[in-house]
């Protein structure tokens, strides 16, 4: 008995712990299965191309071309969303093949990486993050416009730079949860940012300061709107990967410790008096 039930402590301990991190996909619909295919495609596409492994890019590339035609996909997400990854797909592809510096396609494979992460990963995916990325490039324009007349424009305008490259990444993201006019909103007050950039690339006054100041704290605005609108409708990711770990199994596997023990208890029981029978002798 106690055999027996130390067996089922540690076939219940492989069922608890084994492989955590395997995704289950027959639990998955047919289109969620899709999905969770398509997301670990981009995965393997996103470390190949940090590797600079372009053989390799090149032949995911052409395997996302197929999947992403599969109509079961449009189930989640945004149309418009799904045809931005397209085009950062044929724009990867072609940088590849003019054998463009690997910044050129990385780019947008980062953009991919994040739009299926926040399917996927809802609030706890990558994407979300941004929102205190670009709070920061903000604080850092207001702190750099402050500086000195002649380090000003320049320190001010690197980190301009900066904030568009973050919402460019971030943008397929924000449009595939659903989130396409918060995002046009902050797209068009940052425009407002440039053009100020543009027109006094030499310096401003202390009236140019404020009118500065202004757009920054509107584009902040924008920024905080888009991400509490995220955090609003996105309380529960489109597919839950399994962990491999559910409270049965860890019940069952307490369980299997308290019988093998009692197990032990009642063997040693038995060895001190076999059959009940008492040693009746004084």
């Amino acid at each position: 008995m106690a055999c027996l039930s130390l067996v089922c402590m540690i076939g219940s301990a492989v069922t608890v712990f084994g492989n955590p991190s395997q995704p289950i996909l027959y639990e998955y619909s047919s289109a969620e299965q899709r999905l969770v295919i398509l997301e670990n495609t981009i995965a393997e596409l996103y470390e190949q191309s940090n590797a600079s492994h372009k053989q390799e890019v090149y032949r995911l590339l052409q395997s996302l071309k197929h999947q992403l035609n599969e109509p079961q996909l449009l189930q989640f997400g945004t149309v418009n969303g799904w045809k931005m990854m397209k085009d950062d797909l044929l724009e990867a592809e072609k940088a590849l093949i003019a054998e463009q510096p690997g910044i050129v396609w990385r780019e947008p494979v980062n953009r991919l990486r994040l739009a299926v992460d926040s399917l996927l990963q809802a609030e706890q995916g990558p994407w979300l993050q941004y929102e205190s990325l670009m709070l920061d490039d903000l604080q850092s324009i207001r702190r750099a416009s402050h500086g000195g007349k002649e380090s000003a424009p320049a320190m001010t305008a690197i980190y301009v730079e900066k904030l568009f490259e973050r919402m460019n990444r971030m943008q397929i993201a924000a449009y595939m949860v659903g989130d396409e006019s918060e995002m046009n909103q902050l797209t068009k007050r940052a425009e407002l940012l440039k053009n100020f950039m543009t027109v006094h690339s030499e310096g401003w006054n202390s009236e140019q300061q404020k009118r500065l100041m202004t757009i920054v704290d509107n584009i902040e605005l924008a920024v905080h709107g888009l991400f509490a609108q995220a955090e609003g409708t996105i309380t529960v990711p489109v597919i839950t990967v399994p962990t491999g770990t559910s409270p049965t199994s860890i019940a069952l596997f307490i369980g299997s410790i308290i019988t093998a023990i009692l197990s032990y208890i009642g063997y040693r029981k038995y060895k001190q008096e076999p059959y009940g029978v008492k040693n009746w002798r004084m």
